[in-house]
């Protein structure tokens, strides 16, 4: 019926209501007539019973159950009132899922008041906004309607009402949020933040760093760490922090993808839980998961002996891996955290160079401070260098080992890595060897 409504109806013939009596079929046009804008609700010209619906040229009729078959075959647009609803699918149809809803509540009322807000006609964030507000229960699709609606326009809902949609997206009784609609109420966070007060804003970021725990949503926007300043934070902070502290310390941390230890770290960042006696392991097993997952073997790069292969199945060669922009915000939110992943990537770079330097050409670390790093500086120069020099290793090898900032005398094991680095592929020829054993030995 919305789709008849429009200034141009859609082609094919009427649509055809099949109802056992024609009161049945009235009940559905006025129900139609208060949903429907006013000047929607006019253009619906109709009848209640017909025999002949493939010769009618109104917009709306209605039949009954023994004439149904003609007009399926006729080519028209047969709905079977009293049948089993349709299959919702698409975008499209949140407007009308919402608007059911709305009637089952029998609160119709409520599309007026949704008219009011900004948007287009059939828009389904108003709508959802609305029914929201007034306490009815909608699906994660509806509540994502509504949170993406309000996060682009947060001025046009008064303080009240704000409030109201924050207490219904973030009920405990909702058991069926989806992907899209925490990115959808993360958006209304950043909206929000700053514009209204912490206390209304906290359970949104309560709920975003709950799931980011507890769901080990990856994709979710975390709030900034002023978002869980007074009770609300603490409260969060004593329910999530032994979770935190007990996965990151937890026996299956070898196994743990990089992007889930970047999140949990960051989020005991934000609540202020203190991770102090648990990051030197948990560092160590990030600096050998980073360049295992980076080249895709998804097999920690340690003490096996293996550096995995230089790619993996869906791996891309030439970008950076799906978790780069979180560990580079982690290492530029927390300098301990930098300082000691930094020193353990450096430690195991004259062990496996060439999987370090690998990751290293596509996660841009920050080299700064007052950190010498001589092996993380080597592999960060070698592709570089390969690229200039050409086939000519042993002006590579004098380039990479420069690059160390350090002589050989004083830390040996560059000479190591420089090796590695260079002839990872074969070993050196004799004129090579023979420079390598004069500058170990001079």
């Amino acid at each position: 019926l919305r789709r008849a409504s429009g200034v141009e109806p859609a082609g094919g013939g009427p649509v055809v209501l099949v109802e056992r009596q024609c009161a049945d079929v009235a009940r559905w046009l006025g129900l139609a007539s208060a949903t429907l804008p006013r000047a929607y609700a006019e253009r619906l010209t109709f009848t209640t019973y017909t025999r002949r619906p493939g010769s009618s040229t109104l917009r709306v009729v209605g039949v009954r159950p023994e004439d149904a078959e003609a007009a399926r075959s006729a080519g028209l647009r047969v709905h079977l009132c009293a049948g089993p609803p349709p299959a919702v699918g698409g975008a499209g149809d949140v407007w009308a899922v919402t608007a059911a809803r709305v009637w089952r509540s029998r609160s119709p009322e409520l599309f007026d008041a949704a008219r009011e807000l900004p948007g287009e006609p059939f828009a389904a964030g108003p709508l959802a906004v609305t029914a929201l507000c007034a306490g009815i229960a909608l699906g994660p699709d509806e509540r994502s309607a509504a949170a993406c609606w309000a996060a682009d326009r947060p001025y046009a809902l008064d303080a009240q009402r704000t409030g109201r949609l924050v207490e219904a997206l973030t009920s405990p009784a909702i058991d069926d949020r989806t992907g899209a609609e925490f990115d959808a109420v993360g958006r209304l966070f950043g909206a929000l933040e700053g514009r209204c007060p912490a206390s209304v804003t906290a359970p949104l970021a309560a709920m975003l760093v709950t799931e980011a725990v507890r769901g080990g949503n990856g994709s979710v926007e975390l709030p900034h760490r002023d978002a869980f300043t007074g009770p609300e934070g603490a409260a969060v902070a004593e329910r999530l922090g032994p979770e935190i502290l007990n996965e990151l310390g937890g026996g299956a941390a070898g196994t743990r993808p990089v992007a889930r230890t970047v999140q949990l770290l960051r989020v005991a960042r934000l609540l202020g839980v203190d991770t102090t006696e648990l990051l030197p392991e948990v560092v160590a097993r990030l600096a050998s998961a980073l360049p295992a997952e980076t080249v895709g073997c998804g097999e920690p790069v340690d003490g096996s002996g293996r550096e995995g292969p230089s790619g993996g199945a869906g791996a891309d060669p030439g970008g950076p891996p799906d978790f780069a922009p979180a560990l580079l915000e982690l290492l530029d939110e927390q300098f301990e955290v930098r300082t000691a992943l930094l020193g353990a990537l450096d430690r195991l770079a004259p062990d496996y160079p060439g999987a370090v330097a690998r990751f290293l050409e596509r996660v841009a670390l920050p080299f700064t401070g007052t950190q010498a790093l001589p092996h993380l500086r080597m592999c960060a120069e070698a592709p570089g260098a390969m690229a200039a020099q050409g086939g000519d290793r042993a002006a590579v090898w004098r380039r990479v080992l420069r690059s160390a900032g350090l002589s050989p005398f004083a830390e040996p094991l560059v000479l190591r890595t420089a090796v590695g680095l260079v002839w990872e592929d074969r070993a050196p020829s004799v004129e090579e060897a023979r420079m390598l054993l004069e500058a170990a030995t001079s």
